[in-house]
């Protein structure tokens, strides 16, 4: 249950993550559901992106913390064109479509 709630999430803000990262944060949602206080660990924005949405706490390691949650979108560098994170090519000019963050 807690792997299908964190795909959507992952789903609704486009952050790129594994299926391992996937269970990691279902298995802190699940715990903190639970009432226990599980803390992720990681230097990964997308999993303190995604740690932050669920109300998840995290700790990095060496590099710093993100300051700002993004959800992310794909956009055509030729003309300017927005599409959602599944998508790849641009279909008004077929160029290779570029993550950024949504506005």
């Amino acid at each position: 249950k807690t792997v299908d709630k964190v795909q959507e999430k992952v789903s609704e803000t486009g952050d790129k993550v594994s299926k391992t990262d996937v269970k990691i944060l279902a298995l802190a949602l699940q715990l903190s559901e639970e009432g226990k206080n599980p803390v992720i660990v990681s230097d990964d924005y997308a999993i303190q992106n995604l740690s932050r949405l669920f109300d998840l706490p995290y700790s990095r390691i060496a590099k710093p913390g993100i300051s700002v949650v993004f959800k992310w979108v794909k956009e055509c560098p030729a003309c300017g064109r927005v599409y959602s994170v599944d998508a790849e090519k641009c279909e008004a000019c077929g160029s290779k479509l570029v993550r950024k963050p949504r506005d």
